[in-house]
Order: structure tokens, then C-alpha cells, then sequence
């Protein structure tokens, strides 16, 4: 099967739809589920990092 038995669209139309004026992604933020260290996201906020260990409220020094 090739495309042009698919649809009788051009490629311009492939790209557009109405469905694609709208915004996509998530509206939520996710900025405070991030380790500020690495930047994994923790499973935890009563645990330390998984990926690099730094534990809630710590802060560390960058050498």
C-alpha cells in the first residue's frame, strides 16, 4: 500500500488540521517534581533523589 491509497490529501493538508491549531502538551507545571540538583524526576518528596541523592531541603556547594 502506498500513500496515495491512503488519502487523496496533498501534503500540505497532512500538516494542517483543525486539531493541530490547538496547543499542545500539558498546562501543568512539572518544575517542582524535578531534583535541583540533576534534574530527575523525584518519586519522592520526603526521600532523597534516586539519581543523585540529595535529600529534601538540602542545598549543596558547587565546587
Amino acid at each position: 500500500m502506498g500513500v496515495e491509497e491512503h488519502s487523496d490529501r496533498s501534503p500540505h493538508e497532512w500538516r494542517s488540521t483543525e486539531s493541530d491549531a490547538e496547543p499542545g502538551g500539558d498546562p501543568a507545571c512539572w518544575l517542582s517534581l524535578l531534583c535541583p540538583e540533576c534534574g530527575a524526576v523525584l518519586e519522592s518528596h520526603t526521600g532523597p533523589c534516586w539519581r543523585c541523592g540529595l535529600k529534601p531541603g538540602e542545598e549543596r556547594v558547587s565546587s
